[in-house]
């Protein structure tokens, strides 16, 4: 009898039960605690292409578990997903939240006051944390706003 079954980025609502499921049986086999998956890391698992299919998906699974984290750098997404999150659960709020400045920053084309519209905060705010940061940058200049 012969199986076919369509490479796993074809079947990318598959990826959350079977990390999961890794997770589970890995963690046992290894003796140390599973990973908890956030919704921002299983998002970032869908949208890799898995060219090893299954099996990568597994050994990332148990690097995962080995190192105690997501490391998510090595996943490469495979569609965009506009200001998709994907911060590794380890990182500290503070790092998280500039990320996602500079990140909403730099698809706004540098400019600050649709960067802090989008961001839900005053324009001055975002000047403020981008000082504290030592991230003073000049846009207005570059995109002819503001």
């Amino acid at each position: 009898m012969t199986l076919t079954l369509p490479p796993l980025r074809e079947r990318s609502e598959d990826i959350p039960l079977l990390a999961h499921f890794f997770s589970r049986r890995l963690s046992e086999d290894l003796g140390l605690p599973a990973v908890p998956f956030s919704h921002e890391d299983l998002k970032a698992m869908q949208s890799h292409s898995w060219p090893g299919n299954i099996r990568e998906l597994k050994n990332f699974v148990e690097r995962c578990i080995l190192l105690g984290h997501l490391p998510l750098t090595e996943l490469k997404p495979t569609q965009t997903t506009e200001m998709s999150g994907g911060y590794p659960s380890c990182w500290p709020l503070e790092e998280v939240e500039k990320r996602h400045i500079l990140r909403v920053l730099s698809a706004s084309d540098g400019n600050k006051s649709a960067a802090a519209r989008q961001l839900g905060i005053s324009r001055k705010t975002l000047d403020r944390k981008l000082s504290g940061w030592g991230e003073l940058i000049e846009t207005d200049t570059l995109t002819g706003t503001d």
